[in-house]
């Protein structure tokens, strides 16, 4: 619109002026009557809308610049660093007959030593690892277990780890300790019973590709049980295990992607006795939009070790109501092929708010 008002600005001046110079060529003493025309010209309507819809032009592209700088400053603004997660995890085991389940919450926070984009091009729970973002993150969960013969029963997790990015190598290390008690009052005297278990996992990557990483997992935990029957005392159970990972993600196009996930490994669980046990993993989450995904993932654990034999099947899925808000949800079930005693499902509703 400001190049039309223009040409025809510019045509009409043109005009005006090739009359005047004419004029004055022809009839020297009328060349005072040429101010007069440009005079006129100047107050005629048609100049005075073409000047107007200039003024309007410009004041049109101030405008657009303004709401382009102010597009460009909010793109620049979606960024964060930290995430705040809380989900209420609800725990069954489905063949017991004393009733045993369990409800809590799960508090963790993680912070990036360094921005993250809200990149949409990319699975928006992938962004950190594919922008290779180090970070620190911590957990807490309080829970509480409820049995027909149990009174008092709690149990408590934390855990805390570092992501560290360098180059094509990524390493993580990772400290959990649990504790859990309870009191029998099925016994006369009342007998207590309390649990804990430390663990550690180290884990070494590199970046086959810039959306796949392999990586060699270390893992052990110890479990001591304290109880006051005069049969049983304490004991310590160990468990060390070595895994290979695989995690990759595809790009189904601009705004679709499928995450990959698998892993074998061996472990080793040791009491009186050592016994060796196999397992193997696969997973994926497939995001139709990069905010929205479905997720399934199978594990098998099978071997000498008939009490830890069994199979995980978990169904998740999260969507993001906001670029800085998003929900999850879980439902993992786990089934013992050698002792059904251990069965159980636990299900997870979560929000995280990324600041």
């Amino acid at each position: 619109m400001q190049v039309n008002c223009l040409v025809r600005f510019v045509a009409q001046a043109v005009l005006t002026v090739s009359k005047w110079m004419a004029q004055a060529i022809s009839h020297p003493s009328d060349q005072l009557k040429g101010p007069q025309i440009l005079i006129t010209f100047m107050n005629s309507k048609v100049n005075k809308m073409a000047l107007g819809r200039i003024a309007a032009a410009n004041l049109m592209m101030k405008i657009s610049g303004m709401a382009l700088s102010a597009l460009a400053l909010g793109a620049h603004a979606q960024t964060y660093q930290s995430a705040w997660s809380s989900a209420s995890v609800n725990e069954i085991y489905t063949e017991r007959a004393d009733n045993l389940y369990g409800n809590g919450l799960m508090l963790s926070a993680t912070h990036y030593f360094a921005p993250v984009k809200m990149d949409h091009s990319q699975p928006f729970d992938e962004q950190p690892w594919l922008q290779k973002v180090n970070q620190i993150y911590a957990s807490y969960s309080p829970y509480k277990i409820n049995q027909n013969d149990v009174v008092n029963a709690r149990q408590e997790k934390g855990k805390i780890g570092t992501k560290i990015y360098s180059g094509s190598v990524v390493s993580e290390i990772e400290f959990e300790t649990q504790v859990s008690s309870g009191t029998f009052n099925q016994y006369t005297p009342v007998q207590l019973m309390g649990k804990s278990v430390e663990a550690q996992r180290v884990s070494l990557g590199y970046f086959v590709g810039p959306s796949a990483t392999v990586s060699l997992v270390r893992a052990s935990s110890k479990t001591t049980t304290n109880t006051n029957f005069s049969y049983t005392g304490s004991y310590f159970e160990a468990l060390t295990s070595t895994s290979v990972g695989f995690h990759g993600a595809v790009q189904l196009s601009h705004s679709s992607s499928l995450v990959l996930d698998g892993a074998i490994g061996t472990s080793n669980y040791s009491t009186t006795t050592n016994q060796t046990n196999f397992q193997q993993e696969l997973g994926l989450k497939y995001y139709p939009i990069n905010t929205i995904y479905f997720g399934l993932a199978i594990k098998k654990d099978s071997g000498e070790d008939k009490t830890s034999e069994r199979r995980v099947t978990r169904v998740s899925s999260g969507f993001m109501l906001n670029p800085r808000l998003n929900i999850q949800l879980g439902v993992t079930k786990s089934v013992g092929d050698g002792y059904n005693y251990n069965n159980q499902q636990i299900n997870s509703v979560g929000a995280e708010y990324r600041l």
